[in-house]
């Protein structure tokens, strides 16, 4: 799961050919064992919320991004804190797309895996997942 996170990758992976194949190849791998995946892409996704929590729990009434821009008058770490929260955003867009398109797959939806898949992402903590890209979503902060 962590070819989703890799620095190389564009911001708009989830609109490339590329990554309907990495989501036909997770599909694939679904078939064969659901509980498996389910396990790896939300574990894949809690870790990268990590990454952002201190953004989104945020009280600062200023853009919390504006300092990972404008990065004239940054120090090395502050550049590099930058870039690591925006390739965890970059690749949790990634990651949302592979959900939804996950999850609409029969092996998900239509199949006689359902309590596995439900016990499954139970068991990875998916509520947690669900609910941090929830709130990742929702997020927005306008500059006074």
């Amino acid at each position: 799961m962590r070819f989703y996170s890799l620095q190389t990758f564009p911001y708009e992976l989830a609109s490339t050919p590329a990554f309907l194949s990495l989501s036909y190849l997770i599909k694939m791998l679904s078939e064969t064992n659901p509980a498996c995946v389910v396990t790896a892409v939300l574990k894949e996704a809690i870790r990268l919320l990590a990454t952002v929590q201190p953004l989104l729990e945020s009280t600062n009434p200023e853009s919390d991004l504006m300092k990972y821009i404008d990065i004239t008058e940054s120090s090395d770490a502050q550049v590099e804190q930058g870039n690591t929260t925006l390739r965890s955003l970059i690749s949790l867009y990634g990651l949302s797309g592979l959900i939804s398109d996950m999850f609409c797959a029969p092996a998900f939806s239509h199949g006689r895996n359902a309590a596995s898949v439900l016990q499954a992402f139970v068991a990875a903590q998916g509520d947690k997942a669900l609910t941090g890209l929830g709130q990742l979503h929702r997020y927005r902060k306008i500059p006074v």
